[in-house]
């Protein structure tokens, strides 16, 4: 969840533009693992370096869902990081409940892991708000789950202080400031300019990253080897098209990330098949296009301005 990491990983996600990584500063508190019993232990008795694999999760997936399991566990670990007893006492309120040999957490049943789900929510929010001097019933639920998830909240007088100083900012950005520019003609007479606004002061600011888009469009060829044709609505009598992957190669080469672009292609059908269209060539035609839309000249090209389409 580091933006450190973020660098890296959108270099090797770049043949896969519809996955979107966000940067957090989630403090996850896989660190409290270590105050269980089972893990001290172990790192206490142990003499020589091992490699030890536990599954952290026991048998929840067989009950519940992956997201739930990751829930509970983010409940648990942040539990054992705000109070560590407290942890114990609700998760072992009594000796009948064991731990099994190779599991990590208590064995409950569903229901039971509800209840104490609650609990130590009720133990995280009463820690948060005794160090903020917050009433925990005024609490969102948004707010709740960042408090539980580790992100940074500020107290309420603290966000009282930083609205404030934005409004500060935003009252003296708005008061007009009068600016005087001294310049010479061509005949040396001075000549100064009153001024209200930056007008030509300001440096210009693109809203596209060309940058960017640049390196990204160098890795088009890449994402050639993941073309394919889904095959849902698929109609067995409807008009099959055969298109070279050499062409496909080249079209997706030249286009950008951002604005769309269009060929017409021609071809011939077999006389034995006229349900089949071969694709001989493309033809790219001069064109305007945006990120939404493009537009095509009205007249088509033929094989009368272009006699290499002759027969297609």
């Amino acid at each position: 969840t580091r933006k450190g990491l973020l660098d890296p990983l959108e270099t090797h996600m770049l043949d896969f533009p519809n996955v979107l990584l966000r940067a957090s500063e989630l403090q996850l508190p896989f660190q409290a693992c270590l105050k269980l019993e089972k893990f001290g232990d172990l790192i206490l008795k142990a003499t020589e370096p091992q490699m030890v694999l536990f599954n952290i999760y026991d048998d929840w997936l067989t009950s519940i869902s992956s997201y739930t399991a990751f829930s509970r566990l983010i409940l648990l670990l942040r539990a054992l990081h705000v109070s560590q007893d407290r942890t114990k006492v609700i998760l072992r309120p009594d000796k009948s409940v064991v731990t099994k040999p190779h599991h990590v957490w208590p064995s409950l049943t569903d229901e039971a892991w509800i209840s104490v789900e609650n609990e130590l929510k009720d133990l995280i929010l009463s820690d948060f708000g005794k160090r903020n001097n917050v009433n925990v019933a005024s609490l969102t639920s948004a707010e709740i789950r960042d408090i539980i998830l580790g992100m940074e909240i500020a107290a309420p007088s603290q966000q009282r202080q930083q609205m404030a100083e934005l409004e500060k900012q935003t009252r003296e950005q708005s008061q007009m400031t009068a600016t005087t520019t001294r310049s010479v003609n061509k005949h040396g007479d001075e000549i100064f300019t009153h001024t209200t606004s930056s007008y030509e002061n300001e440096a210009f600011k693109s809203r596209t990253d060309w940058k960017q888009r640049a390196v990204t469009a160098s890795h088009l060829h890449l994402r050639t080897k993941y073309v394919y044709v889904s095959d849902e609505d698929v109609d067995e009598d409807g008009i099959a098209y055969i298109l070279p992957q050499n062409l496909l190669n080249r079209l997706v080469c030249i286009s950008d990330l951002r604005t769309q672009c269009a060929a017409y292609l021609y071809g011939l059908s077999p006389a034995d098949a006229p349900q089949i269209k071969e694709i001989h060539c493309m033809v790219l035609v001069p064109q305007i296009g945006t990120h939404k839309d493009f537009k095509l000249p009205k007249k088509m090209p033929d094989e009368k301005t272009h006699p290499a389409l002759k027969g297609l």
